[in-house]
């Protein structure tokens, strides 16, 4: 398949669009975009996310690249940590679709978004016949890293360091900069990236929080809930 950057990133049907292998070529390609640059990494759920964070991370580290798994983590976090760390950040997430749907979003380091000659490198690093021999992939199928929860290190894909990527850091930032009265709200977490992170973030808010959909098995993101079903 010939790879090209939509307007969020690369998505499709997973093992039909996507398979695995495909995103550890995109990960080996990443990490020749951005030689001796750290990439942190993390997933929103689905069950595909695992395999694939593991299969990004595997291609990575073909080219010598150094990946810091953070578990369940939203985009806005990954983003936020690479404008802090100056790092690679890439989410594997298909955002609102469906479960059977995933997806990877790469930041450049400084927590922005690709810039069209940016996504142009990596697509001829990926097309390019020569470029893509190049590129020696790994087998993937090795026993995945579990990234379903945030509990899970960095050191499920490299060593952790003390000055790694943290998503305590995310969570610290809002304290600093949010002040809020005593409230009472509902945050509906789509059974997704946010199911761990928002409720930590609101209670340490000092909100009366109730969350409701913050269960991810693999299969009920957005199933019924969520953004696009905002009806009780």
């Amino acid at each position: 398949m010939a790879l090209r950057f939509g307007t969020d990133g690369v998505r499709g049907r997973v093992d039909t669009d996507l398979r695995a292998t495909d995103v550890a070529r995109l990960g080996a390609c990443v990490s020749r975009q951005w030689p001796q640059t750290p990439i942190i990494i993390g997933n929103d759920g689905r069950e595909s996310g695992t395999s694939w964070v593991e299969a990004f991370a595997a291609g990575a580290r073909s080219q010598g690249g150094v990946v810091h798994a953070l578990g369940l983590v939203p985009t806005p976090a990954l983003a936020f940590l690479s404008a802090q760390h100056h790092c690679v950040a890439v989410s594997i997430t298909a955002s609102h679709n469906p479960y059977h749907d995933n997806g990877v979003k790469v930041f450049a380091p400084g927590g922005v978004k690709l810039s069209d000659d940016e996504q142009g490198r990596i697509e001829r690093l990926w097309n390019a016949a020569g470029d893509v021999a190049a590129v020696a992939m790994p087998a993937v199928g090795a026993p995945a890293v579990d990234t379903t929860s945030s509990a899970a290190s960095a050191e499920a894909v490299t060593p952790a360091q003390s000055d790694s990527p943290s998503i305590n850091d995310y969570l610290n930032h809002f304290t600093t900069v949010v002040t809020l009265g005593r409230q009472r709200v509902v945050v509906d977490c789509a059974n997704g990236a946010m199911s761990e992170v928002a409720p930590r973030v609101l209670t340490s808010l000092g909100l009366d929080v109730e969350v409701v959909n913050a269960v991810p098995n693999g299969r009920n993101i957005n199933d019924k809930c969520g953004a696009v079903h905002p009806q009780p």
